[in-house]
């Protein structure tokens, strides 16, 4: 590793002594989950076992947002649990239910016809 190295105090006292100053964002609390409803819950398949036993058997899925210059984005990635890879993600401008990230990622992944040694790996 070429550079130097050096604590964050320093770099702290680096930018002021050159009044560069970090932007700093106001942090906001969006409430994502509203479970004051009576639609049907999906059951839970995987009973918090998280360690399956082979390769595409269970997938995870998260939903961040993102801000950009040009505002929020919605960043959804879906995840292998068993090799923790990513197996698909989406980055859209809007989080409408049903017709946003969580869809448009759905359609960036399909399971593979097959299962075994003669699949492709995938790349880290």
């Amino acid at each position: 590793m070429s550079g130097t190295r050096i604590t964050d105090q320093q770099v702290r006292l680096y930018m002021s002594k050159r009044k560069h100053h970090s932007q700093e964002t106001k942090r906001r609390f969006k409430a994502t989950t509203d479970s004051n409803h009576n639609l049907p819950v999906a059951p839970n398949l995987l009973q918090r076992d998280f360690s399956p036993a082979r390769p595409d058997q269970a997938w995870s899925t998260d939903i961040t947002d993102v801000w950009t210059d040009e505002g929020w984005l919605y960043l959804t990635v879906i995840l292998d649990l068993f090799s923790r890879l990513v197996v698909g993600w989406s980055m859209q401008a809007t989080h409408a239910h049903g017709t946003g990230v969580g869809r448009a990622a759905y359609g960036v992944v399909s399971p593979p016809a097959g299962s075994g040694p003669d699949r492709p790996q995938r790349q880290r």
